[in-house]
């Protein structure tokens, strides 16, 4: 799966590690899947993590009336990471290792 896939998926949850050794999110599609997006340096040094605008809103929920953060409007590859883009603002991940797993 490509992170461009999971665009218009919603936020559940966000979770940087405080020494900045992986960046986790949770999301859900409108179908109910559930994906994991788990960024890491494969040498295990901290990543980069930078927040253009962060908007945290208890009031959100998905069609389902899932209470989450907001969509995820947009995702993208760079090539030295990735971009998250949404109702919560934005944040470029600065990382060697994406992976996007779906949750069972």
């Amino acid at each position: 799966m490509k992170i461009e896939d999971l665009a218009e998926t919603y936020v559940l949850s966000f979770y940087l590690e405080q020494r900045h050794s992986y960046f986790l999110t949770k999301l859900i599609g409108y179908d109910g899947t559930r994906f994991e997006l788990l960024a890491t340096n494969s040498d295990g040094s901290p990543i980069g993590f930078e927040v253009g605008e962060l908007r945290f809103a208890g009031n959100i929920t998905t069609r389902e009336n899932v209470p989450s953060l907001g969509e995820l409007e947009g995702a993208a590859t760079t090539e030295d990471g990735a971009i998250l883009e949404g109702d919560f603002g934005d944040i470029r991940i600065r990382a060697n290792n994406i992976t996007i797993k779906k949750e069972s």
